[in-house]
């Protein structure tokens, strides 16, 4: 962490929540404030996410829809009516949170 802020960053993006938690958490011990001086967004979301302080911004895969899809796609395929390859879009949300600030200058 403390070479990533000696490159002046401003902004962290984790891919995971429990990751996130551990780079907020080390954030606080180097003093550096979330997100007065650094902004933390997350690729993830899970309940323990809305316990953190300040609130974890992430976004959001909806697993069941992701879930049902991949076993839709599994179905065919054992009942030998699999399609074609092709793409199976599920979009995200974004869970804004209070770990981000507005841009410097915006």
């Amino acid at each position: 962490m403390e070479g990533l802020l000696a490159t002046g960053v401003t902004a962290i993006f984790s891919t995971s929540d429990l990751m996130t938690v551990g780079v907020m958490s080390r954030l606080t011990e180097l003093g550096v404030r979330v997100p007065e001086d650094v902004s933390v967004v997350s690729f993830d979301r899970n309940e323990a996410s809305a316990l953190f302080l300040p609130g974890i911004t992430s976004v959001r895969q909806d697993v069941g829809q992701l879930a049902a899809r991949a076993f839709e796609l599994l179905m065919d395929r054992i009942n030998g009516s699999a399609r074609e390859p092709g793409l199976s879009i599920v979009a995200p949300e974004l869970v804004v949170g209070t770990s981000v600030a507005a841009p410097a200058g915006a």
